[in-house]
Order: structure tokens, then C-alpha cells, then sequence
């Protein structure tokens, strides 16, 4: 591309950034209350100064400097232009000036080094706290917006939570939230207010976009990994806590001998901990599970909520948690009996895994230890719901299939999470006492 070319493109990049100054403008006057009242007030000191143009010309005694249409025509004039300038004003000019400098600083421009135009500026949420901008970006692809994504969040101060494009293929909109709203919701108090009326939805945490939720009827099985101190179990807690609210039969499986459970947890959960204990529970869940089965086809209903809706006996929902199940499937050093034994009962797992969500059995795996041999393709592709702590790129790779864990969850970060479609959910601070509640039902 030679020079004049260049200088070429880049006067019709002024006039675009121009145009879209104007039409920001607009925008923020029509979605702005405060703005629009602005607008009202200088609309009617020009109205009056109109009206009274003759009365001003007569009192600055201009008349034998200047005729009154001259004087008329120069206050239409002068009025044209505190319009526009106001609008111009209006679309924050110094505040995407300041913008495009850092897309140039940063080095996110196109060929010709053209930053790109925001079009329109967010006056409000879409929902709680994201903020949708639109940009005119032409030369620069999709793709190098997605391979950027630190750099545009540096440069606009929040986290960027979507990158998709617009109506045209030279727009592009982003999805964000503040840096400032995503630290104010590090820490939430667990509360009973919480807790979902919708039939066995079980509440997560808090995003960006609000609360966040699963329904086992849907989203059956859940992996939830971190490294200690990530909040892991305390998540797991939450959502036993829920599940039992719910009238749910709920086990743990905990080889630590539940170390990590207070006495009141013992006194409402049924634990194994060691193998024997698990291989009789996975016999029983599986026995219970054909048992539904049975019933199910014989009464021809497709799945639990259907039967318990035609039936005044009602079936419980089973809910199975291990805290950490590379304590239960891990074969290092294992004789091949020893091997063979936890073999079936991964199978017994699988089994739940495909099987569960129609017969209400439901399973929530802890994961802490970054061993990618602890989890069967056949489990993990029956886990729809994965979120991953403070973890290393290993663990984070097991869980989401990507390092976005490791990379995004800083070491402070306690109770956050990250989820397969790259959300950050702060869980809820859950504490033992909170459960005093359940043993008083």
C-alpha cells in the first residue's frame, strides 16, 4: 500500500470517527435521561434568544454596524452550531479519544493503523452490570479481537465477556462487565433466601450476569475441581446443604474419613470411606437405578418429575458427592486385583453418569489432584456442569479443556470459579452452622 493510499484511508477514518462522534451523541441524548434534560435547557435558551433576536439588536444598538437580517442569520447560525456541538459533547469525545490512544499504544489497529470507532456507548446494563459496546473495526478480523482479549480489556477497564460479531462483518460488539463491579461480589454470605423454588435447581454462585444456577433434571452431574484453599468443598457443602432442603437422599464419599465435615454433616449424611464401603453404595445406587427403570417402563413415564407428578408416592432424588474422587480411582501402585476392583467400579460410576439424570440419581465429583487418569472419557462426557477453581494449567486442562482457570483465577481468588463456557462465578460463603437448619427439619 503506497503513501497517498494510505493518507487516503485515513481522512476517511476522520470522517468516519466524525460521524460516529455524532451519531454517539444522539444516542446518549435519546438513552440518557439526565443528558436529554441538558439537551431540553439549551434547546430552549436558543428558542428564547431567537425570539428575542430583534429586542437583542436593538439593545446592543448594532444597527448601524450591521442590518438585523445579518444579525438574524448569524444567531440561526450561531444556534446550528451550539446544536452540534453539543451533540459532539455529548458523545464524550475526550473519553474515546483517550481510548483510541491505548488501542494505539497497545498496537490493536489495523494495516494502516487505524484504531477501531466505538459507535454507540452503553448508558445501561443489559442485565445487573454488562454493558454492550459496538465498534466499527475495518481490517481488523474477528479473530485477532478474540487473540487480543487482554489488551482491549486493559484498554477498557473491565473484563470482557463475549466477543461476537455485528450486523457487518467490519462490526464488532463486546460484552463486558467493570473491573470494579466483578471485585465488589468477591465475598457472599450464604443465605436461605437463596435457595431456588424451582424444582431441584440448586443455586451455584454469583456472575456477572447474576445468579447462577443447575437443574439436575437437566444438567444432571457436576465436576467441581480446585487446589486446596480454592473453596472446592465448600461449594460441595452448599449444594448437599440444597440438595437435602429439597428432600434429596444425599451420600458422601470421603476417604479422608470426612475430615473436613464437622460432626452435624455425620449426623444427616450417609459417608463411606474407605472401598468397601463405596463398592456396597455404588451396588445399592445401581440396584436403585434399574429398580426405577423397571418401574418407569412399566408405568410409561419417561423420566422422575413425570412420575412423581402421576404418582402420590413420591420417589426421592439420590444425590452422590465425592470431595475427591482421585482418592477413590486412582490405581498408582496397585496390584492388578486392586486394579481390577476399582475398574468396576468406575464402571458403576459410568454407569450413574449416563444413566442418572432420567431416574433422579445425580453425582457431584470434587476434584483436587491434577491426574488426568482419575477420570474415564465415559464419566467426564456425561458431566455437563464443570467448573474449576484456583488450580495449575493441568487440573484446569482436565476440567475445561483449556487453561482459562489457571490463567484468569488469581491466588486470592477463594470460592471463584470458572465454567466450560468461560463465566467466572464467585460461590457463596457457607459455613457449618448453616446446616443446624436442616438437622431441625
Amino acid at each position: 500500500m503506497n503513501a497517498q493510499m494510505k493518507k487516503r484511508l485515513n481522512r476517511l477514518h476522520r470522517v468516519k470517527s466524525m460521524a460516529y462522534a455524532f451519531r454517539r451523541g444522539v444516542y446518549s441524548i435519546c438513552d440518557h435521561p439526565p443528558t436529554r434534560t441538558k439537551v431540553i435547557v439549551i434547546g430552549v435558551l436558543i428558542l428564547i434568544a431567537n425570539y428575542l433576536k430583534y429586542a437583542i439588536w436593538m439593545v446592543l444598538d448594532l444597527g448601524s454596524s450591521i442590518s438585523y437580517d445579518t444579525f438574524s442569520a448569524l444567531v440561526i447560525i450561531i444556534s446550528i452550531m451550539i446544536v452540534l456541538f453539543s451533540i459532539y459533547l455529548f458523545s464524550s469525545p475526550f473519553a474515546i479519544w483517550k481510548c483510541n490512544n491505548q488501542f494505539q499504544r497497545v498496537g490493536f489497529t489495523n494495516k494502516v493503523g487505524e484504531a477501531p470507532i466505538l459507535r454507540r456507548i452503553p448508558t445501561k446494563p443489559i442485565n445487573h452490570c454488562t454493558y454492550l459496546y459496538e465498534y466499527h473495526a475495518s481490517g481488523i478480523p474477528l479473530q485477532e479481537w478474540e487473540d487480543n482479549k487482554e489488551k482491549i480489556e486493559l484498554v477498557m477497564e473491565m473484563f470482557v465477556t463475549d466477543i461476537r460479531q455485528g450486523k457487518s462483518k467490519d462490526t464488532v460488539i463486546l460484552e463486558g462487565v467493570s473491573y470494579s463491579f466483578n471485585n465488589s461480589f468477591s465475598f457472599i454470605r450464604w443465605s436461605d433466601d437463596y435457595i431456588s423454588d424451582t424444582d431441584f435447581e440448586l443455586v451455584i454462585g454469583r456472575s456477572i450476569a447474576g445468579l447462577e444456577t443447575a437443574r439436575l433434571d437437566k444438567t444432571a452431574h457436576a465436576l467441581i475441581a480446585g487446589s486446596t484453599g480454592s473453596g472446592k468443598t465448600v461449594m460441595i457443602k452448599c449444594l448437599m446443604y440444597q440438595a437435602l432442603r429439597k428432600g434429596a437422599i444425599v451420600h458422601l464419599v470421603d476417604f479422608k474419613g470426612g475430615a473436613n465435615f464437622s460432626k452435624a454433616w455425620k449426623n444427616i449424611l450417609q459417608i463411606a470411606t474407605d472401598e468397601d464401603a463405596l463398592n456396597s453404595l455404588l451396588d445399592e445406587i445401581v440396584g436403585e437405578l434399574n429398580r426405577r427403570k423397571d418401574i418407569f417402563s412399566s408405568e410409561d413415564c419417561e423420566d422422575l418429575k413425570a412420575y412423581n407428578k402421576s404418582h402420590s408416592t413420591q420417589l426421592q432424588r439420590i444425590l452422590i458427592v465425592f470431595d475427591e474422587v482421585a482418592e477413590c480411582f486412582d490405581k498408582s501402585g496397585l496390584s492388578s486385583i486392586e486394579k481390577k476392583n476399582i475398574a468396576e467400579m468406575e464402571h458403576k460410576v459410568a454407569t450413574i453418569a449416563r444413566l442418572g439424570r432420567a431416574f433422579g440419581i445425580h453425582l457431584i465429583l470434587g476434584l483436587q489432584r491434577p491426574d488426568a487418569n482419575v477420570l474415564t472419557g465415559q464419566i467426564k462426557s456425561n458431566i455437563d456442569l464443570r467448573l474449576c477453581g484456583r488450580c495449575d494449567d493441568t487440573l484446569s486442562m482436565i476440567v475445561l479443556d483449556n487453561t482459562d482457570a489457571a490463567r484468569e483465577i488469581r491466588n486470592g481468588d477463594i470460592g471463584r470459579f470458572m465454567s466450560t463456557d468461560g463465566r467466572l462465578i464467585q460461590g457463596f460463603y457457607f459455613e457449618d452452622k448453616d446446616i443446624m437448619k436442616e438437622t431441625t427439619l
